[in-house]
């Protein structure tokens, strides 16, 4: 039955809708003023409010990772649904991805990318290895939030825009 599950789970994903995010960090090393370097996820998910907590999950074949979760804070903006082209040029594997994309360094030196619907300045508070990724638990340190601006959403292997047609009633 177990190979059953897992030969089919791969698929399960697309009826599942996510937000995206990208992490960004402040380096220690001296010659990371240049270019940042970032991850795109749609794994991302609240925690907890009191600590404030989010968490990512990473691949453990991310390259990009390792000098991540090396750096004291991480900038994770959760991009905005102008921001599709953007996702698609963080997630592949070009050597420069932030080529063309507009992004900013906050006081602490944690990077964002401009016009994102929401900026959190995380800090690594936990990392869980789990199969072949590692669930990366982030303390939320600052907050900065866009509400003007619409979240870009990953369904069925594709960028949506959300479309605003107001809550649910309630019953």
């Amino acid at each position: 039955m177990r190979g059953r599950c897992e030969q089919h789970f791969g698929r399960t994903d697309r009826f599942v809708t996510t937000g995206v995010v990208l992490a960004e960090p402040r380096l220690l090393e001296p010659e990371a003023v240049g270019e940042p370097a970032g991850i795109a996820a749609s794994s991302f998910v609240s925690v907890l409010l009191e600590p404030a907590l989010v968490s990512v999950c990473v691949a453990l074949t991310s390259t990009t990772w390792p000098l991540l979760r090396r750096a004291q804070s991480l900038g994770v903006s959760v991009l905005a649904d102008a921001h599709a082209s953007t996702a698609r040029a963080l997630a592949s594997q070009v050597p420069e991805r932030f080529a063309g994309i507009e992004w900013v360094r906050d006081s602490s030196g944690a990077v964002f990318i401009a016009g994102a619907a929401l900026w959190l300045n995380c800090s690594i508070y936990e990392q869980v290895r789990a199969g072949d990724h590692e669930i990366a638990v982030l303390a939320v340190n600052r907050i900065k939030m866009h509400s003007s601006v619409s979240p870009i959403v990953f369904h069925d292997s594709q960028f949506h825009r959300m479309a605003r047609s107001g809550p649910y009633p309630s019953s």
